[in-house]
């Protein structure tokens, strides 16, 4: 009878459940299966949203199932990158990233400097200079990488007033830097003039 569905679009193709059934179904799903079941299923899902084009709940279930590596995949290939993250919502990647160990998005250069950029766009200065410079010692042979690194780490020092620093890294980084990457580049030039 579609008592407890609610259509999420004019075609009725998307569906939920009313938020009390649902809420049941989860409860009843927990009381009935053990943990490792749990995690199974959110990848399941997770495996299923990613191919369906839903990466933010791909990514919410990868996370549920603690699946890091599947995450930071995710994470990597649907939401960061440099054209996502300018227009998108740093908050956003921050709450997946803080979600995980710490370590987790530290071990991947181009992850670290989006975590490093997105702290440092929200004032968080000091853990945003410890995922940069973790990002710069990881991306020892990528120029982009440490020109990232180092366009950020600039900003911070800039930031923190600590002006002699901040010229002296973002010369670095627009030395390092290609002229493609002109957002990073422009921060570097930014940073510099300031």
């Amino acid at each position: 009878s579609n008592l407890f569905l609610i259509p999420l679009d004019d075609y009725r193709c998307w569906f939920r459940y009313h938020h009390l059934f649902a809420d049941l179904l989860q409860a009843r799903l927990k009381n009935q299966v053990k943990d490792a079941g749990l995690a199974a299923l959110h990848l399941r899902a997770a495996r299923w949203l990613a191919a369906n084009g839903l990466p933010e709940e791909a990514i919410r279930h990868a996370l549920a199932a603690q699946d890091w590596d599947r995450a930071v995949e995710l994470i990597k290939a649907h939401q960061y990158n440099p054209e996502s993250f300018k227009r998108g919502n740093p908050a956003q990647l921050l709450e997946w990233l803080q979600a995980m160990p710490q370590e987790v998005p530290l071990k991947d250069p181009q992850l670290a400097n989006g975590y490093g950029w997105a702290l440092a766009l929200t004032g968080a200065l000091e853990p945003a200079e410890r995922a940069l410079s973790a990002a710069l010692a990881a991306s020892h042979d990528d120029p982009d990488g440490l020109g990232d690194a180092l366009a950020g780490l600039a900003y911070i020092a800039r930031s923190k007033t600590e002006l002699p620093l901040a010229a002296g890294r973002a010369r670095e980084a627009l030395a390092l830097l290609p002229a493609e990457n002109a957002w990073m580049r422009s921060v570097a030039a930014m940073t510099l003039g300031l």
